[in-house]
């Protein structure tokens, strides 16, 4: 196989029915491939901090379903017999292990990124830094489930317990009440590593309901989110643009077509099998409609 490279700007399209064509549209050199590999490789960066949002958001999502779903079970039931506490407190620490894990995965992944680009000159890395510490100082939730994600990597589970009743009120309507809680004593106690947060956590209630928590620390998760994606649409302008008009360029001349690159040297050596790679339009799409939304 050839050491050189041949490759061009092509569409491929659906020409007539089943059969698909693949159609130059010029040359490109080396240099312009690795920019376009380059450029590519920022904006699968960007589409991958965007899914990890995605997943975590996921994860609260299914958590706060599943808390309403046994809730509600227990106010129709008034049952917590036999194993069927253990099982509930058993899987919503799964759950919230899940949303804890996939929340520090998607801030350590912006950290690293943010760090390799400041090899290259960027400040990327301390403009992340300075959103994560106002929302850190300024939030009680967020500081508290930083530090009960590392609780739950090195001390134990997080769930306190379960706190379920059935009374009746003034008009002897039966009431069923029912909330999982984080124990605020024994997680005091069995971890020396809260920080500042202990004192914050010594003025919170013995058991506190994991909704109430749940909810505003997701709020902060999200601000943290939309902060990053304002520093990624600057990271990837430019990468954006760049792709953007070599997608326009097949489009102009074949619409509707997929832009691919194609290395013609390498279809010889190949056994006559088209060596290419996408442009990502997808990832591009996905891009300039988070742009939309940021700028609107």
């Amino acid at each position: 196989m050839s050491d050189e490279h041949h490759y061009i700007l092509a569409g491929e399209g659906l020409i007539a029915s089943h059969h698909w064509s693949v159609e130059e549209i010029r040359s490109l050199g080396a240099k312009e491939v690795a920019q376009i590999d380059n450029a590519s490789e920022q904006v699968g960066g960007f589409a991958i901090n965007s899914s990890l949002y995605e997943i975590c958001d996921a994860n609260y999502k299914e958590l706060i379903a599943h808390y309403e779903k046994v809730g509600n079970e227990y106010r129709a039931t008034h049952n917590l017999e036999g194993s069927i506490g253990s099982d509930i407190l058993t899987e919503l620490n799964r759950l919230l292990m899940n949303y804890l894990s996939s929340f520090r995965t998607m801030i350590d992944h912006y950290e690293t990124r943010y760090k390799r680009l400041d090899r290259l000159g960027s400040q990327w890395l301390q403009l992340f830094k300075s959103y994560r510490s106002s929302i850190y100082d300024g939030s009680f939730t967020y500081r508290f489930f930083y530090k009960l994600r590392n609780y739950v990597q090195h001390c134990g589970l997080p769930l306190g317990g379960i706190n379920a009743d059935v009374h009746r009120d003034e008009r002897g309507k039966i009431v069923a009440e029912f909330l999982v809680y984080f124990d605020r004593d024994d997680l005091l106690n069995a971890y020396d590593d809260w920080g500042r947060v202990r004192k914050d956590l010594q003025m919170q209630p013995p058991q506190m309901e994991i909704r109430e928590y749940l909810t505003r620390f997701h709020l902060e998760v999200a601000k943290l989110f939309s902060y990053c994606t304002k520093i990624e649409l600057k990271v990837v302008s430019e990468a954006h643009r760049f792709l953007w008009a070599l997608i326009m360029e097949v489009e102009t001349q074949m619409a509707g077509a997929t832009p691919l690159i194609v290395d013609l040297a390498e279809l010889s050596g190949s056994g006559g099998h088209l060596q290419s790679r996408f442009l990502p339009k997808d990832q591009l799409l996905q891009i300039r409609r988070i742009e939309a939304q940021h700028s609107g």
